[in-house]
């Protein structure tokens, strides 16, 4: 299996808000072909301060 991680990107939530996010994908290779197995997108909110 190999994992990325991804700082940053741009994605729509569910209402259309547009986020930045931290994603974390596993991939794991099937028959020949990289899958990915497992993704995780955790959206980064601004330091309060």
């Amino acid at each position: 299996m190999n994992s990325a991680d991804d700082l940053g990107t741009a994605s729509e939530d569910p209402s259309g808000r547009e986020v930045q996010c931290w994603h974390t994908d596993i991939y794991q290779q099937q028959s020949g072909t990289w899958r990915a197995v497992w993704s995780q997108a955790t959206e980064l909110r601004p330091r309060a301060g």
